[in-house]
């Protein structure tokens, strides 16, 4: 990317690529980087889920831009300084243009924001790609929440869905619907994450986090 190290605003990849070239391990500071990322999510994590649950009375009908201010001292410890609910997008350099809107076309992408037909703008929605949907996967998602069970009802529901899975399916530990369409929407945004990296979850995260 042409002048993505010139003067005071840099990319993150050029810094990378800067530390790298003066023999500092690159790697190992982002690792400690997404590690405080993470860490500070999953402390709020409880409280956000309940305020979206309670304003929001749908699943997937909101999506936020975090912005992480972190400072890495002389021996590569990162320190997070704070956390911006609507972090700056304005452009005052050519390199802000380009950077942020890359973030915002990945991000629109990412949260699955759908086209929408001017002309026909509140009756139709564009939807070119069946498998690219995710508003059938949240509805699942929804359906199963809403679900009240009586406790009678709920104790015939499990017997009956016992012996069907006895009968029939090959495996104790088929999914519910629900855990189907977060695991959709899973492979949906990774797809669609376009220059965003995926820090959580990994495959060593359980371990490092539970």
């Amino acid at each position: 990317m042409a002048s993505e190290d010139f003067g005071h605003k840099w990319t993150l990849g050029a810094l990378l690529r800067h530390l790298e070239k003066e023999g500092i391990d690159a790697k190992m500071l982002m690792i400690r980087v997404e590690d405080i990322i993470v860490k500070s999510l999953l402390s709020v994590q409880t409280r956000i889920t309940s305020a979206c649950r309670t304003i929001t009375p749908h699943v997937g009908t909101n999506f936020e831009l975090f912005g992480f201010d972190v400072l890495v001292d002389a021996d590569l410890k990162p320190w997070l300084l704070e956390v911006n609910l609507s972090p700056s997008l304005s452009c005052d350099a050519p390199l802000d243009s380009l950077v942020k809107s890359r973030l915002i076309c990945d991000l629109f992408n990412l949260a699955c924001v759908p086209l929408v037909n001017r002309k026909l703008a509140g009756i139709q929605l564009i939807r070119p790609n069946k498998e690219d949907d995710c508003d059938s996967d949240d509805a699942e998602v929804e359906l199963e929440r809403n679900k009240k069970i009586s406790p009678s009802k709920r104790g015939f529901s499990v017997k009956r869905r016992r012996t069907t899975r006895t009968a029939f399916a090959p495996s104790p530990y088929t999914p519910d619907p629900s855990m189907r369409a977060i695991c959709r929407r899973a492979k949906t945004e990774m797809s669609r994450r376009g220059g965003f990296v995926r820090i959580f979850p990994r495959d060593h995260s359980l371990h490092l986090y539970r």
